[in-house]
Order: structure tokens, then sequence, then C-alpha cells
């Protein structure tokens, strides 16, 4: 299923990475890191797409989401879900886009993951999101 979803990333990135040429070298540090340091490199191509395409970036992030809860990993978790919420923000424009932003950065806020930057940052964001 992961090699799926690779194939597909790049089958779905390579008509847009040729428009983006920081895409293609973000899709090839991807193919060759090992461990977590694929994740990270996940949330740079869904911070990269985010711009331009809502659903090609949250697949992105979903995928390194997915990634470090497989692995136990929960400071990735959470640097994972600040960016899910990040870019639900960013596409928000009603109230009920603003509760699904809302979401991930709760998640974030969760003391077991064990990251004071996150836990500042979601807080922030979620005192924000409440006073849209």
């Amino acid at each position: 299923m992961k090699k799926l979803f690779i194939c597909l990333i790049g089958f779905c990135t390579h008509y847009s990475s040729l428009a983006n040429p920081g895409a293609d070298s973000l899709l090839v540090a991807f193919h060759q890191a090992e461990g977590m340091d694929k994740q990270v490199i996940l949330l740079q191509l869904g911070a990269f797409y985010a711009a331009d395409s809502f659903d090609l970036a949250l697949g992105f992030i979903t995928e390194a989401k997915n990634m470090a809860e497989e692995k136990g990993e929960q400071r990735h978790l959470a640097y994972a879900c600040m960016a899910e919420g990040n870019l639900w923000e960013q596409y928000a424009e009603f109230a009920s886009d603003n509760r699904k932003a809302l979401q991930p950065f709760l998640q974030a806020k969760f003391p077991r993951l064990h990251d004071a930057v996150c836990l500042a940052q979601s807080s922030f964001a979620i005192a924000r999101l409440y006073a849209v």
C-alpha cells in the first residue's frame, strides 16, 4: 500500500513539478530518505503545494501523520497535526472550516506529544480561531 501511495505521489506531482522545479528536488530527496526523514519531506511537500492544491497538500500531510503514528513518533505527529491545522486554516472560508482547523490544533496541544513548540503554536492558533 505504501509503495502504491508513493507511486501515486510521483505520478500526481510529475506534471506539477515541471512547472515547479523545487518539487523535483523534494521528490528526489523523498526517494533517497530513510525513516522519519521521509515524514519531514512529506510535510515540506505539503507546505510547498499548499498554495496551489489543498487536496494534494492534505494528502502529503495525511501520509506524514500516518507515518508518525505507525512509528509511534509523538513529536513528529505533533508537527504533522500543526501542518494539517495550518492547511485547514489557510483554506478556511466558513465557520465549519475553522472547526476543521481546530481539531488538529487541539490534537497537537495534547501534553502526551511532548513538544513545547507545538504546544505554544497550537495554543496561539486555537486562540486565533476562537477570536474569529
